[in-house]
């Protein structure tokens, strides 16, 4: 018997592909990478830092050692930040900035009140119980001031 097997050449296989040069598909996916990457280097270099929030913010001020008067004055800062967040605070007389205020806290048309919100424009002094009063009147605005933003 003739072995047919025999007859058969051997079977070469074809060099294995090298890496170089790159097929086009790697091409796109090596730009969209460093596209990506770029990308999203460059979102976070620009975001705007988180602020902390309006409680906190109130919670730190009532917490340093500032006397009463620059509490005051530091929390009304804060407090037109938060609420003119357009940057148009300068276009805001007084009376509209107590007419605000009034619509989240009637305590603000009181006589304390109005003493809080007069305090950075007039040479008056703050007690501690002032202090005491803003922040019962302050933090629970906080919350509806922060819904708003």
């Amino acid at each position: 018997m003739n072995d047919a097997l025999a007859d058969l050449k051997p079977i070469i296989l074809p060099d294995v592909p090298g890496l170089w040069p790159l097929a086009p598909g790697w091409w796109l996916a090596i730009i969209l990478t460093i596209l990506l990457v770029a990308g999203i280097w460059l979102w976070l270099r620009h975001k705007p830092p988180k602020k902390p929030s309006l409680k906190k913010q109130l919670q730190r001020l009532w917490s340093t050692d500032l006397t009463a008067r620059q509490k005051g004055i530091q929390a009304n800062l804060i407090l037109r930040e938060w609420l003119f967040l357009d940057n148009q605070a300068a276009a805001f007389s007084q009376q509209q900035w107590m007419s605000r205020l009034t619509q989240l806290d009637p305590w603000f048309d009181s006589s304390p009140g109005r003493h809080f919100l007069m305090l950075p424009y007039s040479g008056q002094s703050a007690t501690v119980d002032d202090v005491n009063q803003w922040q019962q009147h302050l933090i629970p605005i906080c919350k509806q001031l922060e819904q708003q933003k």
